[in-house]
């Protein structure tokens, strides 16, 4: 038994259920409600995505699960997969479908970073939203929430390739 790969497997399966969890938790029930409470929901989201656990949390699981998965398939394949088999064609999409989620995300926290210092000028200047702050904000809000999506659905192609790779023979 490789006692390595046992462990790195194990990271990868840990690390990645908790960021899918959170990704499909987001984009299939707090996003959609957050949407439908208007400036309140922004309130809340503002509220989720400042927390020190969320931001410290999801980029640190998405990191585990890359570097463990590299790893992985490094020691299994080198540097090139062989894509004429079955379980290296569905573990070379699925990684890349993963890699690709995590982009993605760093792209989701840079838009979330932009919603809080928006809100956070909003809420220091005591008024309501100006017009273009508003139309900021309301564009922020679509891009993170077409970003999650994005990343959910990568994420479904990643554990689609990794758990149904020894079953694709050709």
């Amino acid at each position: 038994m490789d006692i390595l790969m046992v462990i790195l497997r194990l990271v990868h399966i840990f690390s990645a259920v908790i960021w899918a969890g959170l990704a499909f938790t987001m984009v299939l029930f707090i996003t959609p409600v957050v949407q439908t409470m208007g400036a309140e929901g922004g309130k809340f989201m503002q509220r989720i995505s400042s927390g020190k656990n969320f931001r410290s949390i999801v980029p640190s699981v998405a990191g585990l699960t890359v570097l463990s998965g590299l790893i992985m398939y490094y020691r299994l394949f080198g540097f090139l997969a062989p894509l004429n088999t079955g379980p290296g064609l569905a573990l070379t999409v699925g990684g890349l479908a993963g890699i690709l989620a995590m982009v993605d995300g760093i792209r989701l926290g840079r838009k979330q970073e932009s919603m809080q210092t928006l809100g956070e000028e909003i809420a220091a200047s005591g008024k309501l939203p100006t017009p273009e702050q508003a139309a900021s904000l309301a564009t922020l809000q679509e891009q993170v929430a077409a970003s999650g999506a994005i990343s959910a659905i990568l994420m479904v192609v990643a554990l689609a390739g990794m758990t149904l790779s020894e079953y694709f023979a050709f």
